[in-house]
Order: structure tokens, then sequence, then C-alpha cells
């Protein structure tokens, strides 16, 4: 990747500016360290906006539509992100935590109504190729996508099946649901993200749903991370080769402290020319499946991999699970398996869902089905452990059971859809 004279001028800056803001944070150098303990979680849902024909929202129309939401912007013109504040776990639960979310995207299917406009919920918007989604007029969602299609590697594929990528802006069309945990210091906020990477290839079994694009099937159960991985895979044929990993997905290890952290995040460019937030800027730029963010002094770990599901009650089904299964992987003090295995698992669980074979820790190959009912046992425990299983959770987890016991993830139930079924089929009806 060759930068213009100005872009080696923003790097160098903003990676200085990166390392002072990093060294005034506390236990830098600390081990990975799990406490098993559950406080506070926040969510953020991206949904899109389009007419009953189909047509997405214009930037201007989405705009008008938030004047009366607590809803934000995301990359693509349609997309609107719902993310209130966190609640703790320990006395308001996943009930609480599903009250809060519901009614926030409740205000903005009412919004919507109002401008003549429905809400979507799905990983792709499965009728349009995602070169048709406009992006938000912002300078972060010119600047970071125009920044990756000028350095893209040629090496890329830039396609996912029959579908033919062709920018880094496309990404503007995919939707995920991520939730943050907080973090009991430094060392346990990069324990917690380790045992999320761990977890995230189970999360995609359950969780696939962004298969459709452009009402055609591409063959891969959840295609988000490989569209990202495609459209921002800056690496010189060198890097490939020496087998450096794209900023998107799972990380070549585990690190062990959060300046081994903070290392890999720094060492990919930084883009925009923010030095007084050259630490924020750097984590969000990195798009793997979890990361560490330090909010208001308290260290936070965000899960990324779930698609937004159809349903508010589905995506915290796959929050609670992630967040049981990660309390009793600290509890019990499991052992992680190796990057390279789970990075296998990840690319199985994406192309595969719940119909993937994957790696155990002993090497064995088995159907991820066969394993899952034993990881929702686990994750019900580790969420009794931390005194946190309600209503909802419970009603979560059995959602998961069955699509176990059927073997059907959202993403199956849209493959037979003509464009018109799948416009009805994804919008929300409050």
């Amino acid at each position: 990747m060759a930068l213009t004279e100005q872009e080696q001028h923003i790097e160098h800056k903003m990676k200085t500016a990166f390392w002072q803001q990093a060294a005034s944070l506390p236990d830098l150098f600390e081990q990975a360290k799990p406490t098993a303990k559950i406080t506070k979680a926040g969510g953020e849902v991206e949904l899109f906006l389009f007419n009953d024909n189909g047509k997405l929202a214009t930037d201007e129309e989405k705009h008008r539509v938030l004047e009366l939401t607590n809803a934000g912007v995301e990359l693509g013109a349609c997309a609107v992100e719902v993310h209130p504040g966190p609640v703790d776990l320990r006395t308001d639960g996943f009930n609480g935590w599903f009250a809060q979310l519901k009614k926030e995207e409740k205000m903005v299917v009412e919004s919507a109504k109002q401008h003549g406009l429905f809400v979507g919920r799905s990983g792709t918007i499965p009728w349009i190729h995602m070169s048709k989604v406009l992006r938000t007029d912002d300078e972060k969602y010119r600047q970071v996508p125009d920044f990756h299609d000028r350095h893209r590697t040629e090496l890329s594929p830039m396609r996912v099946g029959p579908i033919r990528l062709k920018s880094a802006a496309e990404v503007g069309g995919i939707n995920s649901f991520q939730f943050s945990i907080q973090a009991e210091g430094a060392a346990d906020s990069v324990d917690k993200l380790n045992r999320l990477f761990m977890i995230s290839p189970l999360v995609s079994t359950l969780s696939s749903n962004s298969r459709i694009i452009d009402s055609r099937d591409t063959g891969q159960a959840d295609t988000r991370f490989e569209i990202w991985r495609q459209t921002h895979d800056l690496r010189s044929p060198k890097d490939i080769k020496q087998g450096k990993m794209t900023r998107v997905g799972l990380p070549s290890d585990f690190p062990s402290t959060l300046h081994e952290y903070f290392e890999e995040v720094s060492s990919y460019p930084f883009i925009l020319d923010k030095p007084e937030h050259a630490l924020a800027v750097g984590i969000g730029l990195s798009w793997r499946d979890a990361r560490i963010k330090i909010m208001n002094g308290k260290f936070v770990v965000e899960f990324r991999p779930i698609s937004t599901q159809p349903t508010l009650e589905e995506d915290l089904a796959l929050a609670a699970f992630s967040i049981g299964r990660l309390h009793w992987s600290q509890y019990t003090d499991e052992q992680l398996p190796s990057m390279s295995q789970l990075i296998q698992n990840k690319i199985a669980s994406e192309k595969f869902g719940i119909h993937a074979i994957i790696k155990t820790v002993e090497g064995e190959s088995v159907a991820v089905r066969k394993v899952l009912e034993t990881e929702i046992e686990r994750a019900k425990t580790g969420l009794k452990q931390a005194e946190i299983l309600d209503e909802t959770a419970i009603k979560g987890l059995d959602i998961l059971k069955r699509r176990i016991n059927s073997g059907i993830t959202p993403d199956q139930k849209l493959l037979t859809l003509s464009p018109s079924q799948l416009i009805d089929a994804v919008k929300i009806l409050i």
C-alpha cells in the first residue's frame, strides 16, 4: 500500500497521538485475567428505511425520521442505529434491556410511518444490490470507504457467490446487532475480548441472516464479514504471503495485554486526521469480531458478529447466549483453543451456518449442531452463576434451541421469496 505524502503525514501524526493517549490508561502491560462478573450491557441495533415498493430512504428522508427519535445514523443513507445507553443486568436484567430497546425501536417505526416509510430488520437489504445503497453525507463516511477503494489490494476477489463487489462503501447495505459489556479493568477487558473471539464462530452459526443480496442466494449463510474483508483489504502481496490478517473478523492471535491489543489496532491506517481523538479513531476502525473500547474512563468490550435478526427477541436471544457462555468460560477459566482453529471454524460458520462442520479443541471434526446443545446449557449455567437468568433470557435460549433442533436459521427462511415477498418479510410490524 503506497500512501501519498499527505497520507503519510496524517498516519504519523495519528499514530503518535494514539500512543500518547494510550499511555494515560492504567495497567497497559497487565496480563489478561478473568473476572467472572457481568454488570452493565448496552445494545446497538442497525435498521434500514424504505417505502412500500422497496425503494430505500434518502439521507434527507432519514434525517426527518430521526428528528422524532433518539436513534443515530450509519454509513448507508437509509440506515439508522438504535443505541440507547447501557443497562445494569444485575438490576434490570434482560427483561429491562428488552423493554429499553423495544421502546427505542418503536419510536423509529412510528416516526418512519409518519413519513410514509417502513423499518427493516435483516443482515442485508435482501432485494437490493449493495452498490445501490447511497451514503450518509458525513466526512467519515466519505473518507474511510474512499481510502479503501484507492488502496485496496488487486488480489481481493471482490465477489461473494454470484454477487460482484465494487466499493468499500457497500458495507452500508449490511446491518448488525452489536452489544457491549463493561469489564472490570484492563486485564479483564483483554480476557473478555479473547473469550468472545472464542465464542464468535458458535454465535455465527446460530445467527446467520445475511445470505440474500439482490434477491439472489449468495450460497453463504452469513456474508457480512466476508464483504468487509474483501472490500477493506489493504494488504500488499508481501503481507498476504506472510499471513498478515485484514483488520476485519478474527486477529492472527490472542493479545495477552492491553498494550498488545493496541499494537495490533495501531498497525492499520488511521485515515482520519483527528489527532485529538486518535485512540477512539483507531479502535473505531478495527472491525474485529470483538474490540475493547474506552468509554467514560471504563473498559468496555463490544461483540460484533451478529447480523440483525428478524426480531428484537432474537437479537437478545443471541446476547443472552453470548454473555452466559462468556461468564461460564471466565468462571471455569476455560482453556482457549488456538486462533488458527478459531479462524477455520469462523470461515466454516459463515459459509455453512448451523450446518457447519467445526473443529473441537481436541482437533476432532464435528457437526456444530452436535455441540450447540451443550453450549446452550453452558450459557444457561453462566447466566445462573451471574444471577442474571430471567424470563427474557430463558425464552431467548429456547429460541436458539428450536433453531438447533430444526436446523433452520433466519437466512434460510428467505431463500424462496420473491423481491416483493422479501420486502414484506423484513418489515417491523408494531
